[in-house]
């Protein structure tokens, strides 16, 4: 389909300050509009990233309880029983941080698709002025390379900040848990 060239004046720039933050929030909005296809792997990854993380937090509690039983009972059959369980905890968050990386990159696809698409449909619907002031590799170029560091950048966080979420929560639930009632 051919369409028509349009012509532009000028672009309009956004002033007030309560217009830019309004811009701000649909931007966001716009930006998580692009993960709604790959919700369902995001919450299976949610749901490695939880495991993982909770056996990170139990580490410390397995640790302690090693060192006690050494300090009480030596080599008794309960220390065989903590070890066992203390190797079931490795293996939980090796097995978790594989399934959540994995799914994480899965995820990212169809984001990193849907934003190509869209990019482009912009480019596409760019004046004529618009391209005679950039070269079209230049253009082609940066959406490539944008669209990878945008989905990298916006997976990376989403990881790290639920990461963070999840230890933090497990964290005063465990420091709960362990301190005595007044």
């Amino acid at each position: 389909m051919i369409q028509r060239a349009k012509y532009c004046t000028k672009t309009e720039e956004i002033k007030d300050d309560a217009a830019k933050k309004e811009a701000d929030k649909k931007n966001l909005l716009r930006l998580i509009s692009f993960v709604k296809d790959g919700k369902k792997t995001l919450g299976f990854t949610l749901l490695a990233r939880a495991f993982s993380s909770g056996a990170t937090l139990l580490m410390p509690a397995a640790m302690g309880s090693v060192m006690d039983n050494l300090a009480t009972a030596g080599g008794s059959p309960e220390m065989n029983m903590l070890m066992a369980g203390f190797t079931g905890v490795f293996a939980v968050a090796s097995v978790a941080s594989y399934f959540r990386t994995t799914l994480l990159t899965a995820a990212s696809e169809p984001i990193v698709m849907n934003l190509r698409n869209k990019l482009f449909q912009s480019l596409v619907n760019q004046c004529i002025t618009f391209f005679d002031h950039r070269r079209s590799g230049e253009l082609l170029n940066r959406l490539s390379t944008d669209t990878q560091v945008m989905s990298k950048s916006l997976l990376d966080n989403f990881a790290s900040g639920l990461r963070r979420l999840i230890e933090g929560i497990g964290g005063l639930a465990g420091m709960f848990a362990l301190t005595p009632p007044h």
